[in-house]
């Protein structure tokens, strides 16, 4: 799945997994979205065939096609790309622990400073919810190979 490279800290995906990445985007979006190849062709400035050249790992993505998705339909659709390049999962918190804590944060929030007191258990569980959904995305990225 991953290439060594002496010269990063980290394994270079293949093509194979950069491939794959990609299709899990172009999946997400139709379903989300409920568009055909065409329809979400129109939306990022590509061809229906690239479309589904991409969806069935036919094809690679562009940084520009990268970045027209994300303006389109926002950056959380980027995750199967971007758990490609994450650093490992740490084992710091449970999302749901970080989402109770946040939770906490919030309802004891009172005035701008209660707010204030708040964001490092909000930060904290955006970074949490990052990691596990990345994570998530490692897994289906492996199940798919």
């Amino acid at each position: 799945m991953l290439d060594r490279n002496v010269l990063l800290p980290f394994a270079l995906p293949d093509t194979k997994s950069l491939r794959r990445a990609a299709a899990n985007i172009i999946r997400d979006i139709q379903r989300e979205h409920e568009l055909t190849d065409q329809m979400l062709a129109d939306r990022v400035g590509i061809s229906a065939g690239t479309v589904a050249n991409i969806r069935n790992e036919k094809n690679d993505i562009g940084s520009v096609t990268l970045a027209r998705i994300a303006a389109a339909f926002g950056e959380e659709f980027l995750a199967p790309f971007q758990a490609l390049y994450a650093p490992p999962p740490s084992e710091d918190g449970e999302p749901v622990a970080l989402l109770s804590d946040a939770l906490a944060a919030m309802v004891r929030a009172k005035g701008i400073k209660g707010e204030l007191d708040s964001l490092p258990a909000l930060k904290a569980c955006v970074e949490g919810l990052s990691a596990h959904i990345l994570s998530v995305e490692r897994k289906r990225l492996r199940v798919a190979a």
